[in-house]
């Protein structure tokens, strides 16, 4: 598992994706005079990305569930839920005092 305290999870893979579609990744081209190419170190970004996404989207069913487990909402009610972003999720159990501490 990746520790990550300067950004959410789900942030990060917008940003490093946005990064391997827009950077042109210079230092790649200077620095590694050829032993790695742009097009790899754009792919190995993207790889990155998806990795991150994988084990965020990993924890955040966890924790979701638990918190509706906890909730004892119904099973439509979970299904609504679930169609949310991780974020809005998040406020929206929050908002109802699902979210403790």
């Amino acid at each position: 598992m990746i520790k990550i305290s300067a950004l959410p999870k789900e942030t990060l893979v917008e940003l490093l994706l946005f990064m391997a579609e827009n950077e042109s990744f210079p230092s790649v081209e200077r620095e590694l005079k050829g032993s790695i190419s742009v097009d790899d170190a754009k792919q190995a970004v993207r790889e990155l990305a998806m990795a991150l996404a994988r084990e965020e989207q990993g924890e955040r069913d966890t924790s979701v569930a638990s918190m509706l487990k906890e909730a004892g909402l119904t099973p439509k009610a979970r299904k609504i839920v679930s169609a949310l972003s991780s974020r809005e999720e998040r406020a929206l159990l929050d908002a109802f005092g699902f979210i403790r501490g």
